[in-house]
């Protein structure tokens, strides 16, 4: 899955729309706002009798972290549109993403209210 994270990540940012693409749980310490984080939720193979199939759906979860609502908002606004595309990245075929969401989770932190929109994607990938 690693690929599929680096070219999920190559496209989002080649489109402009946030600074800084963070995969997994651990932000590194002082990273400024905006930033999207990204989660791999859940990765199912899907296969049959002769083995898995070459593309599957990957759940991931996309929080778009901002100082404002309205620029959280912005970005997951912006994302949706951007990953309904099909696209081929670094090797990586993107079908269509469905999202789910987003969800105003915005949270007290030790340096601040920050705004979350959190969004479900089912990211469906396969290698060229």
């Amino acid at each position: 899955m690693a690929d599929m994270q680096k070219a999920l990540r190559a496209r989002i940012l080649g489109a402009g729309i946030v600074p800084r693409v963070i995969w997994g749980r651990k932000v590194p310490q002082g990273t400024a706002l905006p930033y999207l984080q990204l989660f791999a939720v859940s990765d199912p193979r899907p296969g049959h009798l002769k083995g898995y199939n070459g593309g599957r759906t990957t759940r991931v979860q996309a929080d778009c972290k901002a100082e404002s609502y309205a620029e959280a908002k912005a970005m997951s606004d912006a994302l949706v549109p951007l990953l309904a595309a099909p696209a081929t990245v670094d090797g990586i075929k993107f079908g269509h993403t469905k999202a789910e969401g987003p969800q105003d989770l915005g949270e007290d932190t030790a340096a601040g209210f920050v705004h979350r929109m959190s969004l479900d994607l089912l990211v469906w990938h396969s290698s060229v």
